[in-house]
């Protein structure tokens, strides 16, 4: 049995990656979507507080709302997580090729730093979705519950009889990763893989 003896454990692919924590002070919120773009776009919307909030987020990052206590906990990864640890590996460097993921780093990058749990869940067309058991708990979910658009609302836009209406329909793959998180808040969305630790600066999936 010398083979497995002599047998290493595979070294880490974050191994050669690690940030000191002093680079998060560089950092600023990141998105892909353009201010000026958006402010032309909705110029004519009725609700100017809305408007002027979308633009806010756009430019500062958004606030989660999160109103519990600010201190540092960790959480345990679900087992999913382990039935094909080679999907997550692979999505956190791709996610942190794209700047939506901060890391790694080889201790906490904030003092009150929250490790929340990953999981692996199938998606129904193929492949998976990681899933982050975030800080939704403690973010008032009717201040801050995420409301999309029914079949219904379409209808009725197309029903009124001011004018003529055409209907479109597109889907937005990874929109909620376009997201910008305001820098407070980046120590709420952190997690822990490979012994390695990370956190976000866009919205997770599932987050209220």
């Amino acid at each position: 049995n010398n083979a497995t003896n002599n047998r290493t454990t595979p070294r880490s692919p974050f191994a050669a990656r690690t940030k000191h924590i002093d680079t998060v002070t560089t950092l600023q919120p990141t998105t892909s979507l353009d201010k000026n773009a958006f402010a032309i776009g909705l110029h004519d919307h009725p609700d100017k507080q809305f408007t002027a909030s979308v633009l806010l987020d756009i430019s500062r990052g958004a606030d989660l709302g999160f109103t519990g206590t600010n201190h540092a906990r960790e959480t345990k990864n679900a087992k999913s997580a382990y039935s094909n640890p080679q999907i997550i590996t692979e999505a956190i460097l791709k996610e942190i090729k794209a700047g939506y993921t901060v890391g790694p780093f080889i201790q906490p990058p904030f003092p009150n730093f929250v490790v929340n749990s990953l999981g692996l869940r199938p998606k129904k067309n193929g492949g998976h979705r990681i899933i982050m058991d975030s800080v939704n708990s403690n973010i008032c979910k009717d201040e801050f519950s995420l409301h999309y658009s029914t079949v219904d609302d379409a209808v009725a836009i197309i029903n009124k009889p001011c004018c003529a209406t055409l209907l479109a329909k597109i889907d937005i793959q990874h929109s909620f990763r376009l997201c910008p998180v305001r820098r407070e808040d980046w120590h709420l969305l952190g997690y822990k893989w490979d012994n390695y630790y990370f956190f976000d600066r866009v919205l997770p999936f599932g987050l209220r």
